[in-house]
């Protein structure tokens, strides 16, 4: 590192060699220490002549080595070496080279990579304080450019990882989450690069204006889904909500996918499903029940995917379901189909949805109370006869046989008779065993 025409010479072997070569001595770059690597960058710098191919493979080695320094240390280098990282800079944004013939992005020379061109600038231009003039460079600078816009995003730009590892790739797609917020809000258009997906839908504090299939680009096993996750999972806690609620309105456009559909998606997506479901807000899960149904839209499903939410999401989503109008059947028949969704620690609910749902429904709905708990059945049933005596027909209509006998002593005692009386005891009768005389006694009362 103290002889400087002995690093000019590695760098300009690295260039007339095989890449191998190259990635050798991009190594050895990588490995200097802060020092070392400053005197090489300035032996580069000052020797720099363009009618040398030596000497300009020499700077663009060192640029490119200066990105993947400034990635690593995530900081701008001592306050005394910025203005040479500035020359640096200067130097290789002013003799960039392309072929006007193939319309092919301007690079280095030596280095044709425009990947590895946007990465290294990025790293530089958001780790360093911006020169004085900043160049006019857009997307390139992205640190030092104010008024971006998609839509002038160019040939060259890594818009998606892809297959493989691509490094420079990779690197901007985790960089534009500090790229992205400091954006003015605007249409991210149809085809808005993948890179920038993760980061747009990180940036929770505004209302990016995505849709449904910019979500389902995403796909499963990518770098870009990895990075999403990745920066999830290391949200704060309302944050990490926001994103939960962005994921799950975009599962599908409004109107096209009840809670159960929405939920199947997941069943294919089971990384998604891990920060949707997980941080999810119930007002979220709410508000599709209100406006895209829970099980039923277009067509009854299968309302068992209900069972991943959790008990606070299912309660919510039964309470919102509760609230609104049936839509292919009448509402007893929907409840009636959630019956095997329900679960034991649903008993309380079921309980203040009975109480709430007209006669028929909260027939269906005790079904499962009685099931669960015939003490507590038999505890709302006495507690409603006081209470309502005529809405207490539900708990009566739907209790299992065994409980008949206590009914039948509840149906005695009670100081009124309502209307459905008679009919109750007519029907149950000959399922009473021992108060059996019991009820036939009250079913020929005002007959």
């Amino acid at each position: 590192p103290g002889d400087h025409d002995a690093a000019i010479r590695v760098i300009t072997i690295a260039r007339n060699a095989h890449d191998a070569r190259r990635d050798v001595v991009d190594r050895a770059l990588d490995r200097l220490p802060a020092g070392a690597f400053r005197r090489v960058l300035k032996t580069a710098v000052a020797g720099f002549d363009l009618a040398s191919l030596s000497k300009r493979a020499a700077l663009e080695a060192v640029f490119a080595a200066a990105g993947r320094r400034a990635w690593r240390s995530g900081g701008p280098p001592q306050d005394a070496e910025v203005s040479e990282w500035h020359e640096l800079i200067r130097l290789q944004l002013a003799h960039l080279d392309g072929d006007r013939s193939t319309k092919e992005p301007a690079t280095p020379y030596t280095r044709r990579d425009s990947e590895e061109l946007y990465a290294t600038c990025w790293a530089l231009s958001l780790t360093l304080p911006a020169p004085t003039p900043a160049p006019s460079a857009g997307w390139l600078v992205p640190g030092w450019t104010k008024g971006l816009r998609f839509a002038d995003v160019s040939r060259g730009f890594p818009f998606a990882v892809g297959e493989g590892r691509r490094v420079a790739a990779e690197r901007v797609c985790i960089a534009a989450q500090t790229v992205v917020p400091q954006l003015e809000l605007q249409d991210v258009g149809e085809h808005v690069p993948l890179v920038f997906l993760p980061a747009l839908l990180l940036d929770t504090e505004r209302a990016w204006p995505l849709r449904s299939k910019d979500l389902w680009r995403l796909h499963a096993g990518t770098f870009e889904e990895s990075a999403l996750l990745t920066a999830a999972e290391m949200l704060d806690g309302g944050a990490k909500e926001r994103l939960a609620e962005r994921l799950w309105t975009l599962l599908a456009d409004p109107g096209t996918a009840c809670v159960v559909e929405r939920l199947e998606m997941l069943e294919r997506r089971p990384d998604l499903a891990s920060i949707i479901l997980s941080a999810m807000p119930a007002a979220a899960i709410e508000r599709t029940v209100r406006e895209d149904g829970l099980h039923i839209r277009k067509a009854e499903r299968d309302p068992r995917p209900l069972l991943s939410l959790s008990h606070e999401l299912r309660t919510a989503a039964l309470r919102a379901w509760s609230a609104r109008p049936p839509v292919l059947h009448k509402k007893w028949m929907e409840a009636h189909s959630l019956l095997p969704i329900l679960t034991p620690e649903d008993l309380d609910l079921v309980l203040e949805l009975v109480a709430a749902a007209d006669y028929e429904t909260g027939m269906q709905l005790a079904k499962f109370a009685w099931e669960t708990s015939a003490k507590i059945a038999t505890r709302e049933a006495e507690r409603a006869l006081a209470g309502d005596a005529e809405g207490a027909g539900r708990w009566f209509w739907s209790a299992p046989r065994p409980a008949i006998p206590v009914l039948a002593q509840l149906l005695t005692a009670a100081p009124g008779a309502p209307s459905w009386r008679a009919s109750w005891a007519h029907r149950r009768a000959l399922d009473a065993g021992p108060a059996a005389e019991q009820l036939y006694a009250l079913s020929q009362q005002h007959r």
